[in-house]
């Protein structure tokens, strides 16, 4: 193929004469950046491209410490074209071939690195290298600068933050480090390397604790990294919690799972993992902990006998040395020490002085395993410093463990005294470890210093306590605060039933006329305020008829009751096409109507409601559409089972037809469950623009849509090897296969065979050669395939098998001959045999071996899974489990047969259906992804879609330049049935519906397919025309989601107004499957415009235990459960109800009894709603915990009766003001609550913008609970015991917050809001709104803000919590309940001032008896020491009396 200039990931020019060869050069620049698994991948490019120059050297130098004599075959293949190579490729030439040459001199290398990205700064696969080599050196600091010199080019790259913060580490650069690496995390949440530095971060701060949560809740992204990343990662997550005193089964689990089972994978890399797993060792036996894990180190050591893991790298080979001479290998860690010497005396002089040191410890080393302190201690010398000796290639906190060896030799060697002075100087610098804090208790104990060692020891038990993992106390907390509130209210009802009683006893002796009847009036009365008052029903529809006074206690079930059904008649969620208002348009991700919502729902819900909300009530046309999808698959599986289960038929019992009424029956039922669910949880959805993807209009668009990309050549129809469910006989997406790990021989259960069939073996047999007599073994889990062999692989250099090369073998069921091929690709002759058997029809690998030699596809399977005539016929319409028991038996008796053994493998299993997926070889209709997936990454780029979190943008650029064709056919019965006709004409000699490409037809109906036929196959006689009877995969009409709901293709009032839409929220897991859809196809059918403007992605919903939640597992959570509450029995009830299998009900109904043991509480929807926004703040994964909810409706508790309370204040004359309010003229707290109201609605209307949903629900559950609950209604209560002004005032600042506070949280907590706004009195001669939902939303009012009032009130209130902390203190612990006498002593007169203006609002939230504040040296008390004086500020302290 002719070479042209093609352009790889940075946009350099490369020669190449094959997309192949740059995509694998471009997959492998991902595995560089990502620390991938899969670097293996770049092999591929000179098989693409034998002459690509840069293919080659990239290949030659990963290659270059593995496979040395092959790295050099790829130099040479590089250097014969170079004169044909672009600038680029030079450059990489140049710096690579020097790199990987044997003499090199490090500086010089990093010099021609520096170079290459001086010309190609956007190169980060060479920045990657010369961050190696500065790390082998030992040097970050030019690395730093040439990071920052490359840093202005490569802003949109996600991963240059995280290369940016390593050099910051390693010169303890902290928050620059952390900055950095925080926001390589903010951009891309599945950046290991990212998560690597910002744990280094963390560690180093010695916050433990925060690192361990962060990283396990990142650790499901690593598996596709590399070795040595993957337990690396779990190394740091192991040592913090070493440091936390964790139990040490804890880093057994850790070591166990994790680091050693890394090496049960094919394709990891041992040395990587022997060095983590070393790493780990060595720590703990330098803190004496290596109890428990000597049988580790001893299995561990007997790999490390092999000398292929030697001198691989400097760091390795000294822990090497450490872990043979621990297990007494003592001559194997002598004999590698003196091959490392060699090594040395073989190095450039410049080179031998740096690694000198590298001997120097490695010697160190090998006398501490070997218990010779003494002679350990001398080889490190009296001033030893690990920092410099990182030029064995450790990083700091890698080589940090030499500094703890060092010092434990001292203690050791019994000089205390150094010792002491070297930790010191160490907890200095981190005085959060608790080792050392140990190790210098232990110094200490060893000068005989009992206090000091009780001192040091006591420390290092408060870290150790301090960083240990504890469960959340949130629900506990949220408990005490409602406790706290009803001792309030019950406190003010006491007061207020007392004035009540001293009213009446004045005017009975004032007036003499109290009688019997106006005595049991007052007592009516008084009682009245105890009774729990309950609503009157309200006719459906109409606005709710709330009771006179308000219930003592809150009701979810109460309060959110009639009022959706009041909004929804009243039209207040109708948008309006023709209104002049600004649109803010959401479409709903259709649920399907397999069932009812789960709790991933509710988050969409909760997360667009408030938007929509808030954006109504902020003054926009504010749309929301309702939509369901018809899920062709999942509801055609769900469909079947449940008349297999009702009726004991099939589909194929009804016959297409009725199956499918059943369906419509089925979506009917199940649609009326799913929007009684929307409802119920306050979503606030135009109903009149209800869609289902199945309605005509929606079927409309679907085949419209079909036949306009077919007319442009997109949709295409081709043979392709496809993901086959035998079971539904129908094409499955990738998405729809769940793989399933198997270790060894294990019987699973698949659909349509009555005994479980066996997988985990690999079974051997041979083919026997076509000349010669011999033959050759290969071994396959999958025999049944071997029918549809048409080759057998080898290796190219595998000196068994080069005699072969060119020969043949012969099928011993057919005769066929298979050609022995060579592919170095595929094959690896280190495993097995080194031969593979090819079959191009049935296996993945094999289709791709097939069209690189252009072999024969030979289909062996029917589409319900059994052997067709291909198969021969001692095999046909056996299924094909069967077979493979039928195969192996007649391998046995032609001789063949060589065995079976377990193996370790991974089967793709249907989601839907339980079946064992296939490979299959089928024509299927597919569309053209290619141009539609740059006209994506390119709307992309420049900004015309947003994504947020911005971190998905890298997952958008991923998925989209590796972009395939899409499948969009399935065999099915549900679903849009393809407008694409057959012609069966009378010349064709295959009358097979399907038999030539060339004869299909599109067409939007049959009329059109005639007509369409006619003119196409014009002077041939038509013999038939049928339609296509498969479907269309469900995404294809999901994508025209945002388009069809408005009513395209028709040009619809809807579509004027309305499209593009204005934000798409959804989970982040279809960020490819639907949104990606949305844009590729909105772009090319609606005109070229996006189909929405901002991205919104959520996270992925996990039980509490971090688990998916799932029917099997019984920890799915039907939101409806929660918020109306449901016992275990319940739950129970709900499993009973599904399909599953008698075995998965009862694990399911034990996840149940363990999760759930009392059921789950009633929560009602809004503590649901804002549970769920408060958790968006996490990453990409939701540990969902039903108490935190409980939480949340604690907290409606506590803000009903703090609403309850202030109406109290209010009292039942009480007119609000018109105007707004002054605060200047106001008493102080007054002044400060509207402060900072003002300033909780800026942050919270910011957060909203930015759509910082969590901020934002945190910021008015902040302001509602500590500054209005805890601080104002307490601090006002003085202005209420007279009729002055203050009062007045009081009353107005408590209407205003209560008004605009309800605003503030409504688009979170619709129900309460609304109830609560509907009590507080309207301000008079003012036209009240109808709900609060149509509202304004709150916004900044400028004479609101006072940050002198504030800054006074952080003193006020910094005294009232030192005051409180000193009353909790022992000495005060017999007078906690008494009002005490406090004092304040201030520094200076400013101070004396702030503190004497603001005593009565101390003394009221201290609850004190009385507040003497006086200037310091004024007081004997705090003089003389007889008082307990503690610090608030540095010019202020108090002490109680």
């Amino acid at each position: 193929m002719e070479k042209t200039l093609r352009y790889v990931r940075w946009g350099y020019e490369v020669n190449a004469s094959s997309d192949d060869c740059i995509h694998a050069i471009n997959s492998y620049f991902q595995q560089v950046l990502s620390y991938g698994r899969k670097r293996k991948v770049i092999l591929e490019a000179p098989l693409y491209d034998k002459d690509c120059v840069l293919g080659n050297i990239l290949a030659a130098h990963y290659l270059s410490s593995s496979d040395p004599a092959r790295a050099n075959s790829y130099v040479e293949a590089a250097a014969s074209n170079l004169e044909q190579s672009t600038p680029y490729e030079k450059a990489v030439y140049e710096a690579v071939t020097y790199l990987i040459s044997e003499d090199r001199d490090d500086d010089l290398a990093f010099e021609m690195h520096t170079k290459l990205l001086n010309r190609f700064p956007k190169d980060l696969a060479s920045l990657k290298r010369a961050q190696l080599l500065c790390f082998y050196m030992g040097q970050p600091d030019p690395f730093l600068g040439l990071v920052q010199q490359v840093l202005p080019a490569n802003q949109e790259e996600s991963y240059i933050h995280g290369i940016l913060a390593f050099p910051l580490l390693e010169l303890g650069r902290m928050e620059e480090a952390a900055a950095a690496s925080k926001k390589g995390y903010e951009i891309n949440k599945e950046d290991a390397w990212a998560h690597h530095c910002l744990c280094h971060v963390l560690q180093h701060e010695c916050r433990f604790k925060e690192a361990v949560e962060f990283m396990e809740a990142l650790a499901e992204s690593w598996p596709s990294c590399s070795s040595f990343m993957y337990t690396h990662n779990w190394w740091h997550v192991a040592l913090c919690y070493l440091e936390g005193g964790s139990p040490m089964s804890k880093v057994e689990e850790i070591y166990d799972h994790h680091i050693w089972k890394e090496l049960e994978k094919d394709d990891a890399v041992p040395p990587e993992v022997y060095l983590n797993a070393l790493g780990l060792l060595l720590r703990l036996d330098v803190r004496d902990a290596l109890d428990g894990f000597e049988d580790r180190l001893k299995n561990l050591a007997v790999r490390l006998t092999n000398q292929a893991n030697w001198y691989l790298e400097w760091h390795l080979d000294i822990l090497i040395v450490w872990a043979l001479a621990k297990v007494g290998e003592t001559s194997r860690a002598h004999e590698l020490l003196e091959g490392l010497k060699s090594r040395l005396s073989r190095m450039n002089k410049k080179k031998q002085q740096v690694m000198q040191k590298g001997i120097q410890l490695g010697e160190a080393v090998f006398e501490f395993a070997r218990g010779n302190y003494e002679k350990a201690l001398e080889l490190f010398g009296s001033e030893f410093n690990a920092i410099g000796y990182k030029i064995v290639g450790a990083s700091d906190e890698q080589i940090d463990v030499f500094n703890e060896m060092w010092c434990q030799l001292l203690l050791k060697t019994g000089q205390s005294s150094t010792a002491k002075e070297v930790i010191r100087e160490r907890i200095k610098i981190r005085d959060g470890v608790p080792f050392m804090w140990r190790l210098l208790e232990k110094s200490y104990s060893m000068e005989g210093n009992a206090e000091a060692k009780s001192s040091a020891g006591e420390t290092a038990k408060k870290l150790e306590s301090s960083h240990q993992l504890i469960e959340s106390i949130y629900v506990a907390e949220t408990l005490e605060m409602e406790q706290e509130m009803e001792r309030r209210l019950k406190k003010e009802h006491n007061a207020k039933v007392k004035a009540l009683k001293k009213q009446k006893a004045f005017e009975k002796a004032k007036l003499g006329e109290w009688n019997a009847k106006s005595k049991k009036s007052a007592a009516k009365k008084i009682g009245k305020e105890e009774e729990n008052h309950s609503d009157p029903e309200t006719p459906l529809g109409q606005r709710k008829r709330l009771s006179s006074q308000m219930a003592k206690h809150y009701s979810p079930s109460s309060v959110e009751k009639s009022w959706y059904e009041y909004w929804e008649t009243s039209e207040f969620f109708k948008a309006d096409a023709t209104s002049s208002k600004p649109q803010f348009v959401i479409v709903l991700p259709p649920p399907n109507v397999t069932g009812a919502l789960h709790i991933g729902h509710a988050l969409t819900c909760a997360v667009q409601d408030t938007l929509i909300r808030w954006k109504r009530m902020s003054g926009f046309n504010a749309l929301w559409v309702p939509g369901f999808d018809h899920a062709g698959i999942a509801t055609q599986v769900v469909v079947e089972k449940h008349l297999s289960r009702e009726t004991g038929m099939t589909r194929h019992d009804f016959g297409r037809e009725e199956f499918l009424n059943h369906v419509w029956q089925w979506t009917e039922s199940k649609s009326g469950t799913i929007k009684s669910q929307l409802r119920r949880m306050g979503s606030s959805l135009d109903w009149s623009r209800e869609c289902f993807t199945m309605d005509e209009q929606r079927s409309k668009a679907v085949t419209e849509a079909f036949v306009r990309l077919h007319k442009e050549g997109l949709i295409y129809r081709d043979l392709r090897l496809v993901h086959w469910d035998c079971f539904l006989s129908t094409a499955i997406s990738k998405r729809e296969v769940e793989h399933i790990e198997i270790k060894e021989r294990t019987p699973i259960k698949v659909p349509g065979y009555e005994k479980p069939v066996v997988f985990g073996l690999i079974t051997s047999f041979a083919y026997p050669l076509e000349r010669g007599g011999g033959e050759v073994v290969v071994a396959t889990t999958r025999v049944e395939t071997m029918l549809g062999d048409t080759a057998i692989a080898v290796h190219p250099d595998d000196a068994r098998y080069k005699h072969l090369h060119g020969e043949f073998a012969v099928h011993p069921f057919n005769g066929r001959k298979l050609p022995i091929i060579c592919d170095e690709i595929l094959v690896d002759p280190n495993v097995g045999t080194g031969c593979v058997k090819i079959t191009p029809a049935h296996d993945t690998n094999d289709f791709d071996v097939g069209r690189r030699h252009n072999l024969e596809f030979i289909n062996v399977f029917t589409d319900d899974g059994r052997i067709n005539a291909n198969g021969g016929p001692d095999f046909t319409g056996m299924p094909r489990f069967a077979a493979r028991e039928a195969i192996v038996e007649a391998l046995r008796k032609k001789g063949l047969y060589r065995g079976e053994e377990n193996n370790k493998m991974t089967i793709g299993v249907c989601s839907r259906s339980s079946d064992v997926a296939e490979p299959m070889l089928k024509p299927q209709w597919y569309v053209n992804c290619s141009v539609m997936a740059k006209e994506a990454l390119d709307v992309a780029a420049k900004g015309k879609i947003e994504f947020i979190p911005k971190q998905y943008s890298a997952e958008w650029r991923r998925w989209l330049e590796s972009i395939f064709d899409w499948c969009i056919s399935r065999q099915l019965w549900w679903g849009h049935r393809i407008p694409a006709w057959y012609a069966t004409l009378e010349e064709d000699q295959l009358k097979e519906v399907g038999a030539y490409n060339d004869h299909w037809v599109v067409a939007r109906n049959e009329e059109e397919a005639r007509k369409e036929a006619a003119q196409k196959f014009a002077g041939k006689k038509l013999l038939e025309l049928s339609q296509d009877p498969d479907v269309l995969d469900t995404w294809f009409s999901s994508g025209l989601f945002p388009l069809s709901v408005l009513g395209w293709p028709d040009e619809t009032e809807d579509l004027k107004a309305f499209y593009p839409t204005s934000v798409l929220e959804t989970g982040h897991d279809i960020l490819f499957f639907w949104v990606a859809r949305m844009v590729m196809l909105g772009m090319k059918v609606g005109g070229g415009d996006v189909p929405f403007r901002k991205v919104l992605l959520h996270p992925m919903i996990r039980d509490a235990h971090g688990r998916k939640m799932s029917k099997s597992l019984g920890n799915g959570i039907d939101p409806l459960e929660v918020i109306n509450g449901v016992t275990l029995a319940g739950l129970h009830a709900r499993l009973e109800e599904g399909n599953l299998d008698p075995k998965e009900l009862v694990v399911a109904k034990e996840g149940q009894v363990k999760d759930f043991p009392n059921g789950i509480p009633q929560c009602g929807a809004d503590a649901l709603r804002f549970a769920l926004v408060s958790y968006t703040a996490q990453s990409d994964k939701i540990n969902m915990d039903v108490l935190r909810v409980v939480g949340y409706r604690q907290w409606c508790n506590k803000l009903w009766n703090a609403v309850r309370f202030a109406m109290m204040k209010l009292g039942e004359g009480y007119t609000p003001p018109v105007q707004t309010l002054s605060p200047e003229t106001m008493p102080f707290s007054c002044q400060w609550i509207l402060s900072v109201l003002n300033k909780a609605i800026s942050k919270t209307v910011d957060s909203l913008n930015a759509f910082e949903l969590s901020d934002a629900a945190n910021t008015v559950y902040a302001w509602w609970q500590y500054q209005f609950c805890d601080v104002f209604i307490e601090a006002i209560k003085p202005y209420f015991s007279s009729d002055n002004r203050s009062r007045i005032h009081a009353q107005d600042a408590l209407w205003v917050c209560l008004e605009t506070g309800l605003r503030l949280l409504h688009p979170f907590m619709p129900f309460i809001t609304e109830e609560l706004w509907q009590r507080l009195p309207s301000p008079q001669d003012c036209e009240r709104k109808e709900s609060i939902m149509i509202c304004d939303y709150p916004s900044p009012e400028e004479k609101w803000t006072n940050v002198k009032v504030e800054t006074k009130m952080d003193v006020v209130l910094a005294t009232v919590k030192t005051l409180r902390a000193l009353r909790a203190a022992e000495s005060l612990e017999t007078r906690k309940n008494e009002r005490l006498h406090a004092f304040a002593l201030c520094e200076n007169a400013l101070t004396l001032e702030i503190v004497q203006s603001h005593e009565l609002e101390i003394r009221t939230l201290a609850n004190l008896s009385s507040f003497e504040v006086m200037l310091k040296g004024e007081d004997k008390a705090a003089q003389s020491g007889s008082a307990v004086v503690e610090t608030v500020n540095e010019n202020l302290k108090v002490y109680f009396s």
